[in-house]
């Protein structure tokens, strides 16, 4: 259980540093931001994401705002998959994991 929760952490820290990277490239072309080819590498990284905040989002909420809907999913499942790690961590020090956590705390 505790790799699964190190392995959904670390695939919400891609995504979202993904979304934040395609802002980021928006921000210098905002208009040409759609054909540019780094914004396509970051857009296919975070398009599963984008694709499931699409499936759960009503009709109204247009394509443009489904990658806000897709960052704010990604931030709650990586809060809720760190506040477990915290749970395991706490019920079972003596994990991998928690050992090399607690070893970079010091």
């Amino acid at each position: 259980m505790l790799l699964f929760l190190v392995i959904i952490k670390a695939l919400c820290e891609l995504i979202a540093l993904s979304y934040l990277a395609m802002l980021v490239v928006g921000v210098f072309n905002w208009k040409g931001r759609l054909g540019n080819p780094v914004y396509k590498l970051f857009d296919l990284l975070a398009s599963p994401m984008t694709k499931i905040a699409r499936l759960i989002t009503p009709a109204l909420v247009t394509d443009a705002h489904t990658r806000v809907v897709g960052c704010f999913v990604v931030f709650v499942v990586w809060m809720a998959a760190v506040f477990e790690l915290g749970q395991q961590c706490r019920a079972a020090p003596e994990a991998s994991y928690c050992v090399k956590k607690m070893s970079a705390v010091k």
